[in-house]
């Protein structure tokens, strides 16, 4: 029995109502199921899930959906022992594609307990008293570590734990008030669990796995209950009481989630819900939950004068059930009695969100619609459905989401009477429904609507949309043709910019997937077109790094370089094109290096280093931003002929401190092992390698190597160069292990083969520097990377293999414009091993011919070395 002056609190918690419309009868299943006196937070809000496209933005963006975490806690007074058992709902804290992310649940809280108390019942000196106590709080706990969790994924992973821990440690006395109450518990865990799934397949209905989750945790709570329930058959105590309502209380969350499959629908165990709860129940914190049940069963059952009682009933409890909670009941008697005109009055005039009154409006319309013939009253009808969907709209709720799917689980299209706003509307729920195509041929219906009334902006608006959702299904050339109607139509005002924005993605983006009939000239011509065509538009920047990315893989860096400085100061791109032009601008001091011209490398170095310098001083503000220049920076004065490493090694001492990315700061640990080792500062050096080489990826490790081989080639003694290669060899130690064999053969493995063979060379080791790089003898020149010829040629001549690294030279030659540095590189390494290896009237054949094409010969020093070449050539005559 309860005791008199006990305080009795249960607060409720809900998941959002969902009404169904189906088309034959209309019926109202709901959501919000907990007993409770108190009303808890139910105000959560939704952002709905799904993609928006902005009117002047050039991406479609996906917008993630948050509901706010809703639990309910209940509390009774057990005889001669006090019990309570608490059941959370779980959060929706979902974005699209990630609600089945591997997150761990936030367990700094309650880990430590948890264990502990785990460690504590594996004891064999407990007594039964003691395991008792320990069990229940270990259910305590987990019941606040659900409480605490701050996303749905995390509350699931802690039921998860907590039933099967439950399960492990069952009470021994199985008639014990306190095994039957741990075995209630993990009932409502698992019914907890179905909850969470629910809420997410309500909000998402394309998640069919979300919904078969929720079913399958809500029949394993049900197979919990049922013999619970048979032990309990004639007890009228709290946890008789509570198993009974809560048995109920599953079977119609089932049969709600079953909605979607009306053949696994049972009648029957509507029937045995209903009579579990079918007692007195002397707490009056249950009467208006109980009531409120069993009038949601008996409509169920089509009972509905029955209905109508029981819901009287819980009206009249003390206390009485939460407004929203009781009219959304009210409102599910109504639409199944069809008295709809009722029922919109009783909404109207509820206490309760007004969010809420217009989603259940909606239901009911959706519902009179369903069922009425007469046409006024269709119109009627619609007209309040369409007015009420738009306020929703203008608010990002669950209410507004849930309205959207039961308006597009219901209409196939509004009528021609109603504004272009009703078809968009429609078109939004039919895309959430995973329509896509209806819902591209809504929006095109309402652009052909509204340009019927009045011309102008918004009629693109809804074609904008339905490209959008073209996008965004990877109908790329439908979507492209979408917004290219929208460029070519003037009065489409500021839409115009982002749609040609947009069409230029989708070209890009049919083009990377390979789409029958798309072209790459397409895509270019578009970015050209954008570009010409809206200079001014604050989002020019994208279409200009597009264009000047596709530029430099054909080569022409010079209308790269011109692309990336148009984007001016204040665009959001601006540090990007910094950052590109720098990178084009290191190219270029490195390829300055080949003819040793040093004034022409200071000069180049300057401007770098300058403009970097002022962009620094515009991003200061921004740890990340700044942090990113500091580094080009860096690179930047590691060049050989620069050497400015005491600068290079403060810049990456800086972004170590103060950047807040994780990953900018372990880019400044790797650099900053090159100026260390530079500086003969080795221990330090070594240490940082010997960290990287256990933490960091196989290209972060291979970019550093890179980096590491350029210092060694250029150092002044053997001494410096081989402590060089020994910090490469200590970076490097696990490096082969981390590639997959079956990549052995690609980019990454040839590089890799290339700097070990390198590093060996340099430590004097040459032996095991071919045997490294024996793998990539064995594959054809035209195989090997472009930037990875040059080190291979002369990793090749330093092993005596002349004639192989003639071949590679003469491939590099090939592949550079003719007359560039690189080229000339090319002809005179081709030369020198074509010599080396014993011919050296081809060797000087090489050396003429070049002369006689360009007589400068690249300026700086390659003359001396030619022409010093040549006379090596003619004494060997």
């Amino acid at each position: 029995m309860i005791t008199p002056g006990e305080r009795r609190s249960i607060k409720e918690s809900a998941q959002f109502p969902v009404l169904a419309v189906r088309r034959s009868i209309a019926a109202v299943l709901f959501a919000a199921d907990v007993i409770g006196g108190e009303r808890s937070a139910l105000g959560s809000r939704v952002v709905a899930l799904g993609s928006r496209v902005g009117a002047l933005g050039s991406r479609v963006g996906a917008l993630g959906s948050r509901v706010g975490a809703l639990g309910s806690r209940v509390c009774s007074i057990a005889y001669f022992t006090a019990f309570f058992f608490i059941t959370f709902f779980a959060a929706i804290f979902a974005e699209p594609n990630s609600a089945r992310s591997a997150a761990e649940p936030e367990r700094d809280e309650y880990r430590t307990r948890i264990d502990y108390i785990n460690k504590r019942l594996n004891s064999t000196s407990l007594t039964d008293s003691d395991r008792h106590d320990l069990i229940v709080e270990l259910a305590d706990e987990f019941d606040r570590a659900a409480e605490a969790a701050k996303t749905s994924e995390a509350r699931r992973a802690i039921f998860r734990e907590a039933v099967p821990s439950l399960d492990s440690y069952r009470l021994k006395r199985t008639n014990d008030p306190d095994a039957r109450m741990m075995r209630l518990r993990s009932a409502v865990f698992r019914w907890a669990e179905g909850n969470s799934w629910f809420i997410q397949a309500s909000l998402e209905p394309t998640d069919h796995r979300a919904l078969a989750d929720a079913i399958a945790a809500y029949e394993d709570s049900i197979k919990r209950l049922e013999p619970l329930l048979a032990e309990i058959s004639r007890d009228r105590d709290p946890l008789a009481r509570n198993v009974r309502y809560r048995y109920a209380l599953a079977i119609a969350d089932l049969d709600r989630a079953l909605d979607s499959n009306p053949k696994k629908k049972s009648d029957l165990n509507i029937q045995k819900a209903l009579t579990a709860v079918d007692i007195r129940f002397d707490d009056p914190a249950m009467i208006a939950y109980v009531e409120e049940l069993k009038a949601r069963l008996m409509i169920r059952l089509g009972r509905l004068d029955q209905a109508e009682v029981a819901l009287a009933a819980a009206k009249r409890a003390v206390p009485a059930p939460p407004v929203e909670r009781y009219i959304e009941t009210l409102v599910a008697l109504a639409i199944a009695k069809k008295t709809f005109d009722s029922a919109i009055k009783q909404i109207d005039s509820a206490a309760i969100d007004s969010g809420v009154k217009d989603r259940l409006a909606v239901i009911t319309r959706l519902a009179e619609l369903d069922s009425a013939t007469n046409l006024d009253i269709k119109k009627k009808a619609q007209d309040d459905l369409f007015a009420r969907i738009e306020r929703l709209r203008g608010a990002e709720s669950a209410d507004s989401r849930l309205a959207l799917i039961a308006l597009a689980r219901a209409l196939d299209e509004p009528e021609r009477s109603q504004p272009a706003s009703a078809w968009d509307a429609l078109a939004e729920g039919k895309r959430i429904l995973g329509e896509p195509d209806r819902a591209i041929e809504l929006e095109i219906k309402a652009a052909e609507i509204h340009g019927l009334r009045q011309n102008g902006e918004i009629g693109s608006k809804y074609l904008f949309r339905a490209g959008g959702i073209a996008f965004q299904n990877q109908k790329f050339l439908e979507s492209a043709h979408l917004f290219e109607r929208i460029v070519a139509d003037r009065s489409a005002g500021g839409l115009r910019a982002g749609a040609g924005m947009m069409r230029a993605l989708a070209l890009g983006r049919a083009v990377e997937a390979k789409t029958p009939g798309a072209a790459l000239d397409d895509y270019v011509h578009a970015l050209k077109d954008q570009v010409a065509s809206f200079p001014d538009d604050p989002e020019i920047g994208e279409a200009r790094i597009l264009l000047a990315r596709y530029e430099e893989r054909r080569g022409n860096k010079a209308e790269a370089l011109k692309l990336y400085e148009a984007i001016a100061p204040s665009d959001g791109r601006r540090l990007e094109a910094r950052l590109a032009i720098a990178a084009i601008g290191l190219d270029e001091i490195e390829n300055q290096r080949i003819n040793g011209d040093r004034s022409a490398l200071k000069e180049k170095y300057l401007k770098q280093r300058g403009m970097l310098i002022n962009e620094l001083k515009r991003f200061g503000d921004s740890p990340d931003r700044s942090s990113l220049l500091e580094l080009a920076l860096a690179r930047l004065e590691l060049v050989p002929g620069i050497d400015d490493d005491d600068s290079a090694r403060a810049r990456c001492d800086r972004v170590s401190l103060l950047a807040g990315d994780e990953k900018l700061r372990d880019r400044a640990r790797r650099l900053g092992i090159v100026p260390l080792a530079k500086l003969a500062r080795y221990d330090e050096a070594e240490r940082f390698a010997r960290e990287s080489a256990t933490i960091d990826s196989v290209d972060a490790i291979l970019e550093t190597l890179g980096l590491l081989d350029q210092a060694a080639r250029y150092a002044e003694t053997v001494s410096k160069r081989r402590a060089l290669a020994h910090v490469e060899s200590i970076l490097s130690a696990d490096l082969l292990k981390k590639i997959d064999p079956a990549e052995k053969k690609n980019d990454r493995g040839i590089k890799a083969s290339i700097r070990l063979a390198r590093m060996f060379v340099f430590m004097g080791d040459y032996p095991k520097a071919r045997r490294a790089i024996a793998a990539v003898k064995e594959l054809k020149v035209d195989r090997i990377p472009t930037r990875l010829l040059h080190d291979y040629a002369e990793a090749l001549a330093l092993l005596d293999d002349f004639a192989l690294a003639a071949t590679v030279h003469q491939a590099r030659a090939r592949r550079a414009p003719t007359g560039s540095l690189v080229w000339f590189q090319a002809r005179l390494g081709e030369a020198t091993c074509v010599y080396r290896s014993g011919r050296p009237e081809l060797a000087k054949r090489i050396v003429d011919a070049t002369s006689v094409l360009h007589p400068d010969l690249g300026g700086g020093e390659m003359p001396a070395r030619f022409e010093r070449l040549r006379n090596r050539v003619s004494d060997a005559d």
